[in-house]
């Protein structure tokens, strides 16, 4: 029984210590993201008198073994110059993939492609692809017109981050990119 204060005093200061530590942090496994087939460019043809177009294209594979979603779009531009597509430009296949081709704010001439995917009401994978400028050029086309062209790899994959319930900003985004 002379032991009995000292157990009791024993449980009750574990029990404090567990209820007061933080719980573990959670990690979840993110799904990177399969880029195919991207093409960027400005389309020679003139649209409206000197109005142009541009586009951007890609499949997309979400997750390994499944199908892939092709998404484009347009942009005008009065040159022959790769436009912008804006944020949250949704893909025409699937409604739950949003993205974005832009130029970089920094004006260094590299592009930012931002792909998201909302898997449920309340989560959603993001990841960005940080294009070089080197991978942006102006070439000449087979009509001799000079074109903004992305002439990087066809094919990537892009990391992403898991932004479940959470406020994130796009400007917490990391860029990470595989090859």
């Amino acid at each position: 029984m002379k032991y009995l204060p000292y157990l009791l005093a024993l449980l009750t200061t574990s029990t404090h210590l567990t209820t007061a530590l933080p719980p573990p942090p959670t990690t979840r496994a993110t799904r990177p993201f399969q880029i195919d087939g991207f093409v960027a460019q400005g389309y020679p043809q003139a649209m409206d008198g000197d109005k142009h177009l541009s586009f951007v294209e890609y499949n997309i594979t979400l997750q390994a073994g499944e199908g892939n979603a092709w998404c484009w779009a347009w942009a005008d531009v009065p040159d022959l110059s790769i436009g912008d597509i804006p944020l949250d430009t949704p893909c025409q296949a699937d409604s739950t993939i949003k993205w974005s081709f832009v130029k970089a704010a920094d004006g260094s001439g590299r592009f930012n492609f931002t792909v998201s995917w909302q898997y449920t009401g309340h989560g959603k994978l993001v990841g960005n692809y940080l294009v070089p400028k080197e991978q942006v050029q102006w070439v000449t086309d087979a009509q001799g017109n000079p074109v903004q062209d992305y002439v990087g790899p066809t094919s990537f994959v892009v990391e992403t981050v898991d932004v479940f319930g959470s406020s994130y900003g796009r400007a917490d985004l990391g860029v990470v990119v595989r090859r």
